[in-house]
């Protein structure tokens, strides 16, 4: 599971290059991982990024979209069991 303001802080780092170069798929990787441990402020960040990145094109846009969307797709399921 890990640290949840840990995994938040690395997400902001990759996502404004702080001690990192930029990278914005690791950033949603990071943030996704502490959105699973309920990270309130990782989410909205999260949905941030989903929507500024929204454009078909654009492979974080999609990523994100995707992920997001098995994410709470799986919590669905897993609470109907």
């Amino acid at each position: 599971q890990g640290d949840a303001l840990a995994q938040y802080n690395l997400g902001i780092m990759y996502y404004h290059g702080q001690g990192v170069d930029v990278n914005y798929m690791k950033a949603a990787k990071w943030l996704e991982k502490a959105v699973e441990q309920g990270h309130a402020k990782a989410r909205r960040v999260l949905i941030y990024l989903q929507n500024r990145e929204r454009r078909p094109s654009n492979q974080l846009g999609l990523f994100v979209k995707n992920r997001t969307w098995l994410f709470y797709l799986q919590n669905a399921l897993n609470r109907q069991r």
